[in-house]
C-alpha cells in the first residue's frame, strides 16, 4: 500500500491531473498512472542513417504492440508513460514511451523506444544492473552498464560494466569501455574510451580517442573518423587518423598514422610514424619508418634510418642510422650498402638545399657533416663542409670550410676559397678564385696558397709587425719601418767584423730533408753566442743575419779605408824618398862626369 502511494505521487509530479488510469497487466510489479492512449509523435533524427535491425531479444514495435504499461518482474515498477515494460526483477521504467527494462535490477528513466534486454544470440550474457536515462531507440544488453541519453545508441552483451553518455548511433562492444557522446562512435577494446566526435572507433585494449573525426571514406578523398586499434593507443582529436601500434598516439590533425608500437604523431596532415618509438610532430606528408626516428615538422620529409631525425624543411631524407637533417630542402643522409658499408651513419646536414652526406659504393661517410649551403657533398668518413656551393669532400677527415667548387679528396686534406683542389693526403690548398684555373696540390702534406692581391702575415694584435709577399713578387719583405722601432743603438762595426771572421760557417743538411740537399751557414747557437740577437739560440732570423752581414761589410770597409790611407802615405813617402835619391844620383853623375873631363 505504501509503495502504491509513492508511485501515485511520482506519477502526479510527472503528469499532473486529471489522469486516466491505465490497466495493469499480469505480474507482481506495480504500474502507475499513464495519460490517455495517444501515440507519441516521433521526431526524425537530424542525420539520415541506414535502417537498423530490431535488436535480438527485444519485442518488435508495430501496430499490434500493447499500449498498456506492464510491470511483470518481482519488485518491478513502471511509473507512467506509454507502453512501458518492467519485466526483470527489481526493474523499473519511470516515464516515457515504449521503454523496456527486461533484465533484473535494470532501469529506464525516460525517453522513447529504449530497451534493456538479454541478447537472444547470447542469452547467458544478461544485462542485469543496467540503466538508460533517456533518449530514443537506445539499447543495452551488457551487465551493469549505463547509457545516458541520445538516439540509437547501443551497448552490446560484450560491453559489461561500460558507459555511453549521449549522442547518436554510438556503440560499446567491450567491457569497461566508455563513449561520452558524438555520432557513430564505437569502442571495441576492453577499457577503451571515446570522448566524443564522429565516426571514431577504439578497438585496442585501453585505447582512447578524445574526440574529432567525421563521416565519409578517406580512400575516396572524404573525411572519416579516427581509429585507435593499438592496445593503450591514443588519439586526441582531428580526422581520419589511426593509432595502430601498441602505446601509439596521434594528438590531432588530419590523416595522421601512428602504426608503430609507441609511435606518435603530434598533428599536421598525412603524417606517418610506422616504426617503433617513431615520432612526427607536425607538417604535411612526413614519414618516419626508422625505429626511434624523429621528424619535427615540414613537408615531404622521410626519416627511415634507425634513430634518424629531421627537424623541419621539405623533401629531406635521413636514411642512415642516427642521421640528422636540421632543415632546408632536398637534403640527404644516405643509407649504407648491405655487407659493404655503413653509409652515412651519424651523418649531419644542418640545412640548406640539395646537400648530401652519402657513402661511396665500397666506402662509408660515417660522422660526415654538411653545415649548410647548396649542392655540397660529403663522401668520406668524418668529412666536413661548412657551407658554400658545389663543394665536395671525399677524403677521410677532410674539410672544406666554404667557398665554391672546392674538392678535398686526400685524407686529412683541406681546401678553401674557390676551385681549390686538395687531392693529396694532408694537403692544404687555398685558392683566391682568380681566373678560371683550379689550384691543385701536387704532393702529400703540402701547403699551397694563391692570393693574387698579396700575402700579409702579422705577428701582433695591431697589425704593425710581420712580413708580406707583394702581388707578383717572389720574396718576403720584413717590416723595417723606423717609426716601428725602438732602443736604436750604434754598432762597433770592427767588432762585428771580428766576430764574423771568428764565426764558424759550414756546409750541412737538415735531418728531416733529403741528405743530397746541402746548405751553407752558421749554427744558431754560435750566431747567438757571438751577437746576442733574436728570440733564442735555436733560430736565426733573416733580418738579423742580413744586419750582421751589413755591419761586417761596413767594418771591413772601414778597415780597408784605413789600410788604404796608410798605404797611400807610405807610397807618398817612398815617392819623396825616390825623388830625393834621384836628385842625389843625378848630382853624383854630374860630378863623376866633371872629374872624368879633368883627366
Amino acid at each position: 500500500m505504501i509503495f502504491r502511494r509513492a508511485a501515485l505521487t511520482v506519477a502526479t509530479l510527472f503528469f499532473g491531473s486529471p489522469l486516466a488510469a491505465a490497466p495493469q497487466t499480469a505480474g507482481s510489479g506495480l504500474v502507475g498512472f499513464q495519460p490517455a492512449r495517444v501515440a507519441p509523435a516521433r521526431v526524425a533524427p537530424a542525420r539520415v542513417a541506414p535502417a537498423r535491425p530490431v535488436p535480438r531479444g527485444r519485442r518488435p514495435r508495430n501496430a499490434s504492440t500493447p499500449c498498456a504499461n506492464s510491470a511483470n518482474g518481482a519488485g518491478s515498477f513502471v511509473g507512467g508513460g506509454y507502453a512501458g515494460i518492467a519485466a526483470g526483477e527489481y526493474s523499473g521504467v519511470l516515464v516515457g514511451s515504449v521503454n523496456d527494462a527486461c533484465t533484473d535490477n535494470s532501469a529506464i528513466a525516460a525517453g522513447l523506444n529504449n530497451g534493456i534486454f538479454v541478447d537472444s544470440a547470447n542469452p547467458q550474457g544478461g544485462a542485469s544492473g543496467s540503466f538508460i536515462g533517456a533518449g530514443n531507440g537506445n539499447t543495452s544488453s551488457g551487465f551493469y552498464t549505463a547509457l545516458g541519453a541520445g538516439q540509437e545508441n547501443t551497448i552490446t552483451t560484450l560491453g559489461a560494466w561500460s558507459f555511453l553518455g549521449a549522442g547518436d548511433y554510438n556503440s560499446v562492444n567491450a567491457p569497461y569501455a566508455f563513449v561520452g557522446a558524438g555520432i557513430d562512435n564505437e569502442t571495441d577494446g576492453q577499457n577503451s574510451f571515446v570522448g566524443g566526435g564522429q565516426g571514431n572507433v577504439a578497438t585496442g585494449a585501453y585505447a582512447a580517442i578524445a574526440g574529432g573525426g567525421a563521416g565519409g571514406d578517406y580512400e575516396l578523398g572524404q573525411h572519416e573518423g579516427n581509429k585507435a586499434s593499438g592496445d593503450y593507443s591514443f588519439i586526441g582529436g582531428g580526422e581520419s587518423s589511426i593509432a595502430g601500434g601498441t602505446g601509439s598516439a596521434v594528438l590531432g590533425g588530419f590523416a595522421g598514422f601512428a602504426t608503430g608500437n609507441y609511435a606518435s604523431v603530434g598533428g599536421g596532415e598525412a603524417n606517418f610514424a610506422t616504426a617503433t618509438f617513431s615520432f612526427v610532430g607536425a607538417g604535411y606528408s612526413n614519414r618516419v619508418s626508422g625505429a626511434s626516428a624523429f621528424i619535427g615538422s615540414g613537408s615531404g620529409n622521410t626519416a627511415s634510418g634507425l634513430d634518424a631525425s629531421i627537424g623541419a624543411g621539405t623533401a629531406n631524407v635521413a636514411a642512415a642510422s642516427a642521421g640528422v637533417i636540421g632543415g632546408g630542402n632536398d637534403n640527404l643522409v644516405s643509407p649504407g650498402t648491405a655487407g659493404r658499408s655503413n653509409g652515412a651513419a651519424y651523418g649531419v646536414v644542418g640545412g640548406g638545399a640539395h646537400n648530401a652526406v652519402k657513402s661511396l659504393i665500397d666506402g662509408g661517410a660515417e660522422y660526415g657533416v654538411v653545415a649548410g649551403g647548396s649542392g655540397n657533398t660529403v663522401e668520406g668518413v668524418a668529412g666536413a663542409v661548412g657551407g658554400g656551393d658545389g663543394n665536395t669532400v671525399s677524403g677521410i677527415y677532410a674539410t672544406v670550410p666554404g667557398g665554391a667548387e672546392n674538392l678535398a679528396a686526400g685524407t686529412g686534406s683541406f681546401a678553401a676559397g674557390v676551385r681549390a683542389r686538395a687531392t693529396n693526403n694532408g694537403a692544404f690548398v687555398w685558392s683566391d678564385g682568380t681566373g678560371t684555373k683550379s689550384l691543385a696540390s701536387t704532393a702529400n702534406d703540402q701547403f699551397l696558397a694563391r692570393a693574387s692581391g698579396g700575402i700579409f702575415l702579422y705577428s701582433n694584435a695591431t697589425d704593425t709587425a710581420g712580413v708580406k709577399l707583394a702581388p707578383g713578387s717572389g720574396t718576403w719583405a720584413s717590416l723595417s719601418d723606423r717609426t716601428m722601432k725602438t732602443a736604436i743603438a750604434p754598432l762597433d762595426e770592427r767588432s762585428i767584423l771580428a766576430k764574423v771572421v771568428a764565426l764558424p760557417v759550414t756546409s750541412w743538411s737538415y735531418r728531416s730533408e733529403d741528405p743530397r740537399v746541402r746548405h751553407v751557414g752558421p749554427m744558431a747557437q754560435d750566431f747567438y753566442a757571438a751577437f746576442r740577437v733574436g728570440e733564442d739560440d735555436r733560430h736565426i732570423t733573416t733580418i738579423d743575419e742580413d744586419g750582421v752581414a751589413l755591419a761586417a761589410i761596413k767594418g771591413l770597409n772601414a778597415k780597408t779605408e784605413r789600410e788604404d790611407t796608410t798605404r797611400q802615405m807610405a807610397i807618398e813617402r817612398l815617392e819623396r824618398q825616390n825623388a830625393k835619391l834621384a836628385n842625389e844620383l843625378a848630382l853624383l853623375k854630374r860630378e863623376v862626369a866633371a872629374l872624368a873631363a879633368r883627366r
